[in-house]
C-alpha cells in the first residue's frame, strides 16, 4: 500500500506546509493555514482550493500559548476514502515511528546564453518539494497538553508542518513545531476526539 498518496503539500513551494488524508478527512496544522486567504492541493491528478473558514476543526497555537495542544485544522471531503487511520492509543517508545513529509530543494541549471548578456546569461534556479521520511524517536511520555516531543533524523525543517507521524498506516501525531532535531506533535487521540465531537 502506498500511504505517500495520501500525504499532501499544502500551498506553494516557498511558503507551505504539509496535509494527510485520514478517511475522508484532511488534516494539517492549524498555523499552516491560518494566515492563507485560499491555498491549493493537489490529489490523484486533481487540484483542490481551500479556505480555513471551511474547516470542520480549527485550532491553533499562539505565541501566548505555544504549548497548547491544539494546533490541528480539518477538511472534510467527499469521494476521498484514505485508508490512514488515527490512532486511539498514545504511541510508546516501542512504537518505530517514522514521519512522512518534504522538504524544498532548490535547483540550478546552466544559463541557456553562458556567453551572452540579459536573463538567459544567468542561471536558473528553481524550487521544489521532494518526499522525506525522517525516523522518530519518543523523547518524553508525559503527553502533556495533548504534545510529545521526538528526536528526529533527519531533521525536518521549515515547511514540515502538518506532517503525520506514523506506524504502518496509522497515525500517532501531527507534527506543529520543531527545534534543530527535535520536533513537536499533537497526538492523534486528540485530533480523532475533535473529530467525534463534531457530532
Amino acid at each position: 500500500m502506498d500511504n505517500r498518496k495520501y500525504i499532501v503539500t499544502i500551498g506553494d513551494v516557498v511558503d507551505c506546509g504539509v496535509g494527510f488524508f485520514v478517511g475522508n478527512y484532511l488534516i494539517t496544522a492549524g498555523h499552516v493555514v491560518e494566515e492563507k486567504k485560499d491555498f491549493c492541493i493537489h490529489f490523484d491528478g486533481r487540484k483542490y482550493t481551500l479556505n480555513a473558514k471551511d474547516a470542520i476543526v480549527f485550532d491553533s497555537w499562539s505565541d501566548d500559548m505555544p504549548w497548547y495542544g491544539g494546533d490541528v485544522c480539518v477538511f472534510k471531503f467527499e469521494g476521498i476514502n484514505s485508508p490512514l487511520r488515527l490512532a486511539l492509543e498514545l504511541p510508546t517508545q516501542t512504537n518505530n515511528l517514522i514521519c512522512e513529509s518534504y522538504i524544498s530543494k532548490v535547483v540550478t541549471q546552466e544559463p541557456i546564453s553562458p556567453h551572452g548578456t540579459g536573463i538567459f546569461s544567468k542561471p536558473i534556479s528553481s524550487m521544489y518539494m521532494e518526499p522525506v521520511a525522517s525516523t522518530a524517536k519518543i523523547v518524553n511520555t508525559e503527553y502533556e497538553n495533548n504534545l510529545f516531543i521526538c528526536e528526529m533524523s533527519p531533521i525536518l525543517y521549515k515547511g514540515s508542518s502538518g506532517s503525520p507521524l506514523m506506524e504502518g498506516n496509522t497515525v500517532y501525531g501531527l507534527l506543529y513545531a520543531g527545534a534543530d532535531k527535535y520536533c513537536g506533535f499533537v497526538t492523534a487521540k486528540y485530533i480523532a476526539d475533535k473529530i467525534a465531537n463534531i457530532g
